[in-house]
């Protein structure tokens, strides 16, 4: 059954109809002959945990709230230090009723705004070296990776579009004060994978800079490099043997020349950026180390320098300008700088005192000497200040959601754990708790994150807020395959998707039902992307332990996942095959790690979401997965969004809704957004 809602969301039900108690139910392993008396004996522990819970949580807080985008976004420094531009999307709508986001720019000093007239949707922004413009990101499609770059006088609102054209957009962008009038673009105009494209900004003249030979991906400040005055000077390329290769060359017009080559199973390097002389690369790699360290290559002698590095961990971010670097940062539990320069180490000792939060250089100005400076946590989605390095002096901005931060809300703040497997890895994690009521036999939901080659953080967390709030306990852990914690752990992934990468988070699970934390019969399981493969993976292989399952753009099968692998990155498939296993002549292993085959053992509920536009799980794993449950007459609500990508917006209220509604009948949370559900479902040809 299908039907689309007011916002025009495709929605799938099968078997359970919105509110439908006795499907839900019957999906959780209950026989047709007992379901009158479990009926009566769930309703009384949904309406007894309720009562008592319900008293004791926090306030409740709307979904549009927990999930709302930031109101401030995109804060940017002019280029003389005095000005600080940013989007401001308003949390409610002002007194002539309008939601509007727009642009504006405030005085530092006497906090006075003005507004910048725009219509653009933007993405992303920043400063000319003029002062007078910005170059804006625009995205042809909601949630989309393709944009279009306008420049856009900050005084009169007049707007050029410097990639006019149809249906393509770039994928990156590079910028650099130093030729102020020229912007470097990857377009994939002439095929799958994207050129380099040189962008003239005040007269729109777009030429072919640097040509892709097919093995190199789209992103500049990873795949590619240029120097400070925007001349592509290193890119890195993925060899036949799942392996890596640093290229450089001096100009333009001369020869690449490799410069480093990592074998299969290295952690994938990225482009840092050139020296302050433009001499060298600086390259994140873990060559000849467990971790990835920040390394200077000499393309002249072919010696290597190592700048920064830690022994167990990953390196998380760097802090620098023109090519010197200031500090960078280790994520253990959390994050931690480190000075390299004496000037950044009284930075932060200057910054500890004014924060106490996260700190994360948001912007520059062109002499490196006012910053932008953000602080955060978990229960702080962003701090921001103005901050004057010659004077050592900050000056509070405003926060990034002053609605969460200043409404008076009860927020949960994640605690660092860690995890023993059963084969004795560490896994670290993050458990955020219910506000309110004992950590003893609650609902609970296992929050899987994409990748699998990121990471959870201790950063703010929408989801995790708005689950919390809702009275579950939530735990995120970073299982065998995550980022950060090196490349051994990383290279643990490696034929184990849909296998040992399961075992860890059942034995996260495990971890919470011993902790006594967690009710073994009220958890459940969600991710996005990986997650959602993970979450179809949990469902199928394990269908006794989760209780429901919410998967956001997973893969279903990775046999498909080959076949319709998108063709711009079809250059990345050796990498790939490390860790998932090969094209040709595995098919039943393949088969093995896909929930696809095994959609009979899914006993729990399944919401599912995906957009029509998605660039990186083709929509049709999600298709194909709501087509073997609804067939073998199994729970399954989903939603297929033809305006969005790869990402959920957060925005997609009736998704979440849906979302709250369905855990709290089978786990026992609250609902707090009832009745602006939309209407049941009717009869419709998928």
């Amino acid at each position: 059954m299908t039907h689309r809602d007011a916002h025009g969301k495709r929605h799938i039900t099968s078997n359970a109809r919105r509110g439908d108690l006795c499907a839900i139910l019957n999906a959780c392993s209950i026989s047709h002959c007992e379901l009158i008396l479990s009926l009566a004996v769930t309703i009384f522990l949904i309406v007894s945990f309720g009562l008592a819970a319900n008293a004791q949580l926090p306030p409740p807080v709307p979904t549009q709230v927990c999930l709302a985008p930031p109101e401030y976004q995109f804060v940017r420094i002019s280029p003389g230090g005095n000005d600080v531009a940013y989007l401001h999307v308003p949390a409610n709508p002002d007194e002539h009723g309008s939601s509007r986001s727009r642009l504006l720019i405030r005085s530092i000093q006497s906090g006075t705004e003005r507004e910048v007239p725009c219509s653009l949707s933007v993405q992303d922004f920043f400063w000319h070296a003029d002062g007078k413009h910005f170059i804006v990101k625009v995205p042809l499609l909601e949630n989309s990776h393709k944009y279009h770059a306008y420049v856009l006088d900050v005084t009169t609102g007049a707007a050029r579009d410097l990639t006019p054209f149809n249906g393509i957009g770039f994928e990156s962008w590079a910028y650099s004060e130093t030729v102020p009038d020229e912007l470097l673009v990857t377009i994939r105009m002439r095929r799958p994978v994207g050129d380099i494209y040189r962008v003239n900004v005040r007269t729109g003249a777009l030429r072919l800079d640097t040509e892709n030979p097919g093995d190199t991906g789209d992103t500049f400040g990873q795949d590619w490099i240029a120097d400070q005055h925007l001349q592509v000077r290193g890119s890195i390329a993925v060899l036949p043997n799942g392996g890596f290769v640093v290229r450089h060359r001096t100009g333009k017009n001369s020869s690449w020349k490799n410069v480093l080559e990592l074998g299969p199973g290295e952690e994938p390097p990225a482009l840092a950026e050139m020296s302050p002389d433009d001499s060298k690369l600086r390259v994140f790699s873990s060559t000849g180390a467990n971790t990835l360290r920040l390394i200077e290559l000499d393309p002249q002698t072919d010696k290597q320098r190592v700048i920064a590095e830690d022994k167990k961990f990953d390196l998380w971010a760097v802090t620098s300008w023109r090519g010197y670097i200031d500090g960078y940062m280790v994520y253990r539990e959390g994050g931690e700088w480190y000075a390299l320069t004496k000037d950044f180490e009284e930075d932060l000792a200057k910054l500890k005192t004014v924060d106490p939060g996260e700190l994360n250089v948001a912007s520059t100005n062109t002499t490196n000497e006012k910053w932008i400076v953000c602080f955060s946590s978990s229960v702080n989605p962003g701090s921001y200040y103005f901050y004057d390095r010659v004077t050592k002096t900050a000056k509070y901005l405003f926060d990034e959601s002053p609605a969460i931060t200043r409404g008076g809300l009860t927020l949960s703040e994640k605690r660092p754990v860690h995890i023993e497997t059963r084969d004795k890895l560490d896994m670290i994690g993050y458990l955020s708790l219910p506000q309110g009521i004992p950590p003893e036999k609650l609902p609970a939901i296992l929050l899987v994150h994409g990748g699998p080659e990121a990471r959870d953080t201790a950063e703010y967390d929408k989801q995790v807020q708005w689950l919390a709030n809702r009275g579950y306990a939530v735990l995120q852990a970073n299982f065998r395959g995550s980022y950060g914690f090196g490349k051994k752990f990383l290279r643990l992934q490696d034929r184990e998707w849909g296998g040992k990468m399961i075992d860890d988070l059942v034995d996260a699970r495990e971890w919470l039902v011993r902790e006594g934390i967690a009710d073994p019969l009220k958890i459940a399981i969600m991710g996005s992307s990986h997650g959602g493969y993970a979450t179809l993976c949990a469902l199928a292989f394990r269908p006794e332990l989760f209780r429901c399952g919410i998967d956001i753009a997973g893969e279903s099968s990775l046999i498909t996942a080959y076949r319709t692998y998108p063709a711009a990155n079809r250059f990345y498939l050796p990498v790939v095959e490390i860790s998932r296993g090969r094209r040709t002549g595995e098919e039943a292993f393949l088969k093995s790690r896909s929930p696809l085959y095994f959609a009979d053992r899914i006993k729990a509920p399944l919401i599912l979401w995906h957009g029509s536009y998605d660039d990186r799980v083709p929509l049709t794993e999600s298709h194909q997965m709501v087509r073997a449950l609804r067939k073998l007459y199994k729970p399954v609500t989903a939603y297929f969004d033809s305006r969005s990508g790869h990402e959920l917006p957060m925005s997609d209220s009736p998704f979440w809704w849906k979302v709250e509604e369905t855990l709290s009948v089978v786990l026992g949370g609250r609902v707090v957004d009832t009745g602006l559900l939309p209407s049941a479902p009717v009869e419709e040809n998928e």
